[in-house]
C-alpha cells in the first residue's frame, strides 16, 4: 500500500469512477434491454443467458458495428465489450436488427459517459 496520502486518494478516485461508470453501462443496458423487449421473462433470460452460441451472425454483426460506432467505442469503453452477449441474445431471441439499432439511434445519443474501462 503506497503510504503517501494524496497518491491513495487519487487511485481510490480513479477506482471509484471506474466503478461509477461501469455500473452506468449495466444501468443503462438493463434499460435498453427492458425497453426494447416488453416481455419481462425474455428480457431476462436476455439479460442472463451468457455463452450462448451466436447464429444470427447478420443481425449481430451490424447490431455491433452500430453499437461500437455510435454508442460506445470499444477503444475507449473497453468494458462495452462485455456486454455484446446481449446485444446477440437479442438477435437470438427474434429481434430483428433494425429494430434494435432503431432503438439504439433513439438512446445512444443521450449518452455522456465514455472512456468506461
Amino acid at each position: 500500500m503506497n503510504s503517501n496520502p494524496k497518491e491513495w486518494m487519487e487511485a481510490a478516485t480513479k477506482v471509484r469512477d471506474m466503478k461509477m461508470k461501469r455500473t452506468f453501462l449495466d444501468d443503462f443496458m438493463q434499460y435498453f434491454v427492458k425497453t426494447l423487449v416488453p416481455d419481462a421473462k425474455l428480457a431476462d433470460k436476455i439479460m442472463k443467458s451468457t455463452g450462448e452460441q451466436v447464429k444470427n451472425f447478420d443481425c449481430s454483426e451490424d447490431v455491433f458495428d452500430y453499437f461500437f460506432d455510435h454508442c460506445f467505442n470499444p477503444a475507449r469503453d473497453s468494458y462495452a465489450l462485455s456486454k455484446t452477449y446481449l446485444l446477440a441474445n437479442l438477435c437470438e431471441n427474434g429481434v430483428d436488427a433494425q429494430t434494435i439499432i432503431g432503438h439504439m439511434k433513439n438512446v445512444c445519443p443521450l449518452i455522456d459517459v465514455h472512456d468506461i474501462v
